[in-house]
């Protein structure tokens, strides 16, 4: 049955999803990036105010990835950005 509020409701939360893909993305990206210590997309995603915190499933952030990589600009760049030095993953 058709209902004017359950149209606006299902719009509602197809907007809601569709910006939380978009945001995760994003976030995605910034991962991938620190993961490939790729400097030049990780500068442009911090420009675009990608969230520098993000982490994957386990807590892994960019700034484990960049650490690992032994990555200092990029640790540079997510510190001066924000980012958490006392987060963790599933390891500690």
């Amino acid at each position: 049955m058709f209902s004017p509020s359950n149209e606006v409701a299902r719009f509602a939360l197809a907007a809601i999803f569709l910006a939380g893909l978009s945001y995760s993305v994003n976030a995605k990206t910034l991962l991938e990036a620190a993961r490939e210590g790729d400097f030049d997309q990780i500068q442009s995603l911090i420009n675009d105010r990608s969230d520098v915190n993000v982490t994957q499933a386990d807590g892994t952030s960019a700034l484990v990835w960049l650490t690992y990589h032994d990555d200092v600009a990029s640790v540079d760049l997510l510190l001066q950005s924000g980012a958490d030095v006392n987060s963790a993953n599933d390891l500690g």
